[in-house]
């Protein structure tokens, strides 16, 4: 079932696989800016996954014929990385679910995303999500940090611990960096 790590590995391994597949067939080696994709995977449980079994995707029956769930992968070239100067704003509320990328937060941001196009500055790049007190948290896209003092500064509570704050702090520990 796709409530274990046992169970959802081999299916996002499937997923991926699949689709990249079909991206490199479609495409060929045209990745875009960083010669990267991104990938974007949605997991659905019960009804979700009835909907997603008509799609890109794969669902898993139980014994009776009901959906367990369905894994779907959607690949695109990772965008190349801005030129300076790098815009970013304050403004937008913490995550209903820190824990996750769920799809409600890809709802919650495109107001976000509309604004960050329409700016009347430009472009901004990124938006800070900080909490009612005005503690930055995280970028909307991104993992934030500031260095203060010699002293690397992130939110502990309430933000998706991404990828790249997980490897500096790692980095900073191993090298003694406060």
């Amino acid at each position: 079932a796709l409530g274990t790590a046992a169970g959802l590995r081999p299916r996002l391994d499937a997923a991926v696989a699949a689709a990249v597949r079909e991206y490199m067939r479609e495409f060929g080696r045209r990745v875009g800016g960083a010669g990267e994709l991104k990938l974007t995977l949605v997991v659905n449980w019960g009804e979700a996954a009835e909907a997603a079994k008509e799609g890109a995707g794969c669902a898993e029956a139980a014994p009776d014929g009901s959906l367990l769930g369905s894994v779907g992968c959607h690949v695109a070239p990772l965008p190349p990385l801005p030129d300076p100067p790098i815009r970013a704003e304050v403004r937008g509320a913490p995550r209903a679910n820190a824990a996750a990328k769920d799809s409600s937060w890809v709802a919650d941001r495109a107001p976000l995303e509309a604004l960050m196009r329409s700016a009347e500055v430009g472009p901004i790049n990124e938006l800070l999500l900080a909490t009612d007190s005005g503690e930055l948290l995280e970028g909307s896209q991104t993992n934030f940090y500031a260095i203060v003092d010699g002293a690397v500064h992130t939110a502990g509570e309430g933000i998706l611990e991404g990828t790249v704050r997980r490897l500096l702090l790692e980095g900073c520990g191993r090298g003694g960096a406060p």
